[in-house]
């Protein structure tokens, strides 16, 4: 509830949506002047900047759902409403590693299916996350070449899993 003038009004919007968006929404809905659009842009900032700050990184998002991946691990993807789905799982791939450029597409075909969108509205870009410093990537080449496997297999099957070793080793046994 917000009372300007000794009106009461109510200011809602989506996590994630642009304040501007919502300032522009909510002056047209209550006949309001375009000079208290900076206003409501910083409230909603204010409110955006204390809700992230106030609540725990997984107890902040609209959806928590538990995941598999394909190497076997079980993950939890959280996303608010009006999110992108592709940034969200690019987002969720670039923290966990390991996930593949195939799999992007299931993903973000999930979080529109639960965000009540379409499931799949067109071509998914796959994009694979990026890839660790040298320094990461020679470590884990390292530890699967420890485990008996030659330099180019091991390099292989660790830019295949996305430089994530165990399910690099997973891949190299079959």
């Amino acid at each position: 509830p917000v009372e300007l003038g000794g009106r009461n009004m109510t200011l809602q919007w989506n996590r994630g949506e642009p304040p501007q968006a919502v300032a522009q929404r909510f002056l047209a809905a209550n006949g309001l002047e375009e000079r208290h659009a900076g206003d409501v842009v910083a409230f909603v900032m204010q409110a955006e900047q204390q809700g992230a700050a106030g609540a725990g990184p997984a107890g902040a998002k609209d959806f928590n759902f538990p995941v598999e991946v394909a190497d076997g691990r079980r993950l939890t993807i959280s996303w608010n409403r009006g999110e992108d789905p592709q940034a969200v799982a690019l987002d969720f791939a670039r923290q966990h590693g390991g996930i593949a450029a195939n799999e992007l597409p299931d993903i973000v075909a999930f979080i529109r299916q639960v965000s009540g969108g379409p499931a799949a509205p067109g071509p998914v870009l796959a994009q694979q996350a990026p890839a660790p410093p040298v320094a990461v990537q020679q470590q884990a080449t390292q530890q699967v070449m420890e485990m008996g496997f030659d330099e180019a297999s091991a390099r292989g099957a660790l830019q295949a899993c996305g430089w994530s070793v165990d399910a690099a080793v997973q891949r190299l046994l079959g």
